[in-house]
């Protein structure tokens, strides 16, 4: 613990007590040794130094004391020259400290030597302690909180694109039955979907279709036709022989007798006109009434008499059409 430098000392008074920060280990030493790195003495005339305490360092030789980690930093060491940093994902909040603390789910950092940890924002989430960096939420799923550890799955009906603070509903035309989706189904033609945050699409009935898809409602049968079957993608004409007066109509009705329907995709019924009838229903034409037909063979008959008769006298042998009066001869030339 003492030294002495000079030469030819006949007292003990002549030796010096090791300097703080200073130490001598062997007896009839002439310096004394400065502490190491790590290390250090508060008192004189030591014979050893003290090695820092965890939490603490000595950067220099010859230190009287040790220095507390600052915050940011630690140290789970003893005679150590320097404190480490906080690593990523991690954080020292206080000073001394002999460790580091993980940040928490729903929490990262992302730099080295920092004091806290950051929040992970709306739309991410940080699913497990000790992260560098947040994660965002994927399609399908979303967060409107702060903080948080995970994602929630959209419904059945929404859906939600990366990194969503909620989610939104699938609109008229379009549905999505399953929860977790990044998008809607858009409705088959023969179907629709006629309000938001629709999870299934609807068949069109009798009575109606619906040739597109997406769409939020069905279109009736127009008049003249008919949709016999749900899902139907187009509408059907009424036959010759039938018509439809109203619209999303199931079938056609039967002309009724006396009356046809000559084309298809009719909306109504026509009366047979003046000498033609038809005694069945559903018909497309009309036929000429008996009665009609008689007396047209019987004036038919009359002509044809009076026409053979004319021909059968002008034919007749050695008749000869009579001089008009007052017609004159003309004599023949001899």
């Amino acid at each position: 613990g003492s030294y002495n430098s000079n030469i030819g000392s006949i007292s003990s008074d002549d030796c010096l007590f090791a300097d703080a920060g200073n130490v001598v280990v062997n007896p009839g030493s002439s310096t004394q040794t400065p502490c190491e790195v790590g290390s250090y003495q508060p008192y004189t005339g030591q014979i050893f130094c003290l090695e820092s305490s965890i939490g603490h360092y000595v950067s220099d030789t010859g230190a009287i004391s040790s220095e507390g980690c600052m915050e940011g930093t630690y140290q789970p060491d003893t005679g150590q020259s320097e404190c480490l940093d906080a690593a990523e994902g991690n954080f020292v909040s206080s000073l001394r400290a002999s460790s580091q603390t993980p940040c928490s789910a729903g929490s990262y950092q992302p730099e080295t030597g920092m004091t806290s940890c950051v929040l992970s924002d709306v739309g991410h989430h940080v699913p497990s302690e000790g992260q560098s960096m947040q994660i965002m939420c994927p399609a399908g799923q979303y967060q409107p909180q702060p903080a948080s550890s995970e994602c929630i799955m959209a419904n059945p009906g929404t859906y939600s694109s990366a990194g969503a603070t909620s989610a939104s509903p699938c609109l008229p035309g379009s549905y999505q039955s399953e929860a977790g989706q990044s998008g809607c189904v858009l409705a088959d033609p023969g179907h629709f979907s006629s309000g938001i945050s629709s999870t299934a699409q609807v068949a069109c009935a009798e009575g109606n279709f619906q040739s597109l898809t997406g769409q939020e409602s069905c279109q009736s049968a127009d008049r003249g036709h008919y949709v016999d079957t749900s899902t139907a993608t187009e509408q059907l004409p009424c036959y010759p022989g039938s018509y439809q007066s109203l619209m999303g109509s199931t079938s056609c009705v039967f002309a009724s007798e006396d009356y046809f329907v000559s084309d298809a995709g009719m909306a109504s019924q026509t009366r047979c006109p003046s000498g033609e009838s038809q005694p069945d229903i559903g018909q497309a034409e009309c036929i000429i009434d008996p009665k009609e037909s008689n007396s047209m063979m019987m004036i038919a008959g009359g002509v044809g008499a009076v026409i053979l008769v004319g021909l059968a006298v002008l034919m007749r042998p050695g008749s000869k059409p009579k001089a008009r009066k007052g017609a004159k001869r003309v004599r023949k030339k001899k």
